[in-house]
């Protein structure tokens, strides 16, 4: 039996009705509301890259499904911009990246990034520099991606942040749509901690531990605490 997840909630920034979503609306909302430019923010640990990965997975399930004779789309492909140094263009370094990590010929990736065949899926602004320092890769980083996609109409592009580095960066991905990851309620942890713990409690030793761990998954104020 699948283990249940804390569904992963996100609004957007420019608000809206309709502007909000969970895991399995995610690619719905990146094809209707974004040009295809979609910068996730969020706390530490709130689901970023989870809602990227899902994003992602759901393309390419699409993009799997979708008739062989259609007209080729964009690929998305996850890059950790913890390992881009800004001094090198950023094509220069999507196609690097597509040598390095999946074995393309150095030709083969040029083409692909000039051709606008990589949707690129841009984990970790945050992790681009130290922290409680000046954001200067960040910063150098944002230029770079303002540069990649001026003046190139529905060039696509997804970006992950912390939402407090993000406003230090000062600028902003543009033009993309922002969303917030929200955080989650007592009531869904408690509800998916219960959910999560009740088979295995139940075909434990009823010990010491089995009591304990039941005893705080069932309890709403304390799982929420």
């Amino acid at each position: 039996m699948a283990r249940p997840r804390v569904t992963t909630q996100w609004r957007c920034a420019c608000g809206g009705a309709g502007r909000r979503g969970d895991l399995n609306s995610v690619r719905t909302f990146f094809h209707e509301h974004t040009s295809g430019r979609l910068v996730i923010l969020g706390e530490p640990g709130s689901g970023k890259t989870v809602l990227v990965l899902e994003l992602l997975v759901q393309m390419l399930e699409e993009r799997r499904d979708r008739d062989a004779e259609r007209t080729p789309d964009v690929v998305p492909v996850r890059f950790s911009l913890s390992a881009w140094n800004t001094d090198q263009p950023f094509s220069d370094w999507l196609s690097a990246q597509l040598v390095a990590h999946f074995g393309l010929l150095a030709a083969t990736a040029r083409a692909l990034v000039r051709n606008e065949r990589v949707l690129p899926v841009l984990d970790g602004l945050d992790e681009m520099d130290p922290e409680h320092q000046q954001p200067l890769r960040a910063e150098a980083a944002v230029r770079q991606l303002n540069e990649y996609v001026a003046g190139r109409e529905g060039l696509p592009l997804v970006l992950t942040c912390r939402t407090n580095d993000y406003a230090r960066v000062g600028d902003a991905v543009r033009p993309a749509v922002h969303v917030r990851i929200q955080p989650l309620t007592g009531e869904q942890i408690t509800a998916t901690c219960t959910a999560w713990c009740t088979p295995a409690i139940r075909t434990a030793p009823a010990g010491r531990s089995g009591r304990a761990c039941w005893a705080r998954w069932t309890t709403p104020a304390t799982a929420a605490s």
